[in-house]
């Protein structure tokens, strides 16, 4: 249920040609000082992947939070299922 909100939320955000804007915004979000800010940051550029996000959250995979390094390779295995199926069509 989440991710249908957030899909939604990012499909909005494309339709306004904001999405770009979005996505580095919630990117410059992984530098913050709160670990649950950071990991929020990893799931929600996990629902629109691409290659700067992708490398985003490769990057949170040695963070010093366990809880986002956690969540970086949890965003990482779905982003892969995503291209898996994708590429399985």
């Amino acid at each position: 249920p989440r991710f249908a909100i957030e899909s939604q939320l990012d499909q909005a955000a494309a339709d306004l040609g904001l999405l770009d804007e979005v996505l580095a915004a919630v990117t410059s979000l992984l530098d913050d000082s709160d670990a649950m800010v950071r990991r929020t940051a990893v799931e929600v550029l996990a629902v629109a992947p691409n290659a700067l996000s992708i490398a985003a959250i490769r990057a949170r995979t040695s963070d010093e939070s366990r809880m986002v390094r956690q969540a970086a390779l949890d965003a990482l295995k779905v982003i892969s299922r995503q291209v898996s199926g994708v590429m399985e069509r």
